[in-house]
Formats: C-alpha cells, structure tokens, sequence
C-alpha cells in the first residue's frame, strides 16, 4: 500500500498594501500638485509656443504650419541690423530712465 502524502505548507506571500507602498503612494500624493502646475503653467504654455512660432496664426484664421520659415525671417532682420538697432535703443532709453 502506497500512499503518497503531499504536503500542503503554503508560503505566505507579501501583502499588496505594505508600509513602504503607504509611504511611496504619500509622497506621490504630496507632490501631485506641484507635478500639475508644472504642467498645466510652464510645460504647456512652453509647447503651444514653440507650436504657434512654427505657424502662421492670425487671430480671425486657424494659424497655418510654415515651418521654420519665422525663424529664417527673424535670422535675416538680424542680419540687417534691423533688431539690434532697436534693441540698443530700447536698452539705452530704458538705462537712462
């Protein structure tokens, strides 16, 4: 007569909720609202503007995809000596207030 016993020793395996999974969730939970308002007030703003200097946007018209066709503008004006002129001026009269 053979009879096989088989042992049925359970290993217990950890909880889900352990104490260092409490304090990880409380410090996410703490910095969430910082997390957001840099998002919401710097991130965004920061790609719609990098998004709007890459069209033509006028307010009446959907803004229309240029490309870099701004900064090549920009580029040449500087090359002109069209911005620094003005810029000094503007440095100047606000120095001398």
């Amino acid at each position: 007569m053979n009879v096989a016993i088989h042992s049925t020793t359970h290993t217990r395996s950890k909880p889900w909720y352990t104490l260092a999974r409490r304090e990880a969730l409380e410090g996410y939970l703490y910095i969430l609202p910082w997390v957001l308002g840099f998002l919401i007030f710097t991130a965004l703003p920061m790609l719609v503007s990098l998004y709007l200097s890459l069209t033509l946007y006028k307010i009446i018209s959907p803004p229309k995809f240029i490309g870099l066709e701004n900064y090549m503008r920009l580029l040449h004006r500087i090359a002109l000596l069209e911005i620094p002129g003005k810029h000094i001026l503007l440095c100047v009269d606000f120095r001398t207030a």
